[in-house]
Order: structure tokens, then C-alpha cells, then sequence
């Protein structure tokens, strides 16, 4: 059991970083902001968050022209 403990501890960092990870799927558009253009992405998991985040944006949103730029608050 030791030696496997050993083999572990001893593994270099390149492999790690160079292993295949699971890929993370791509933060989805919540919604746009009417007055700018301003899109707001979010994971599944904070999309009621980023849409208060855009209620709010909306209420004070100095205008402007930003249509196509994508705002991710959580990320």
C-alpha cells in the first residue's frame, strides 16, 4: 500500500495538466439588455442570479451602443 501511496506523490505536474478533463459546457444567454444590447451568459446553476444581475443593469443603464459584447457576472 505504501509504494502506491509513493507512485502517486511522485507524479509530475506536466501529466496532470496535459490529461483529458471533462469539458465544461458553455455558459448560456440569460437575456439582452433592451436599452445597450448587452448580453448576459451564466452557467445553469447561477442563470437566476445573472437575470437579477440584468434586471438590475437594465434599471440603471447609461445607454450606448454594446450590442454583441456578452457580460458573464459569475465567471
Amino acid at each position: 500500500m505504501r509504494s502506491l501511496f509513493r507512485r502517486a506523490r511522485r507524479r509530475s505536474l506536466m501529466p496532470r495538466l496535459l490529461a483529458k478533463r471533462a469539458s465544461r459546457r458553455a455558459p448560456s444567454v440569460v437575456g439582452v439588455c433592451g436599452v445597450c444590447g448587452v448580453k448576459f451568459a451564466a452557467s445553469r446553476e447561477r442563470q437566476a442570479d445573472a437575470a437579477r444581475v440584468l434586471r438590475v443593469h437594465e434599471s440603471i443603464c447609461p445607454g450606448g451602443q454594446r450590442s454583441g459584447r456578452v457580460a458573464m457576472p459569475f465567471e
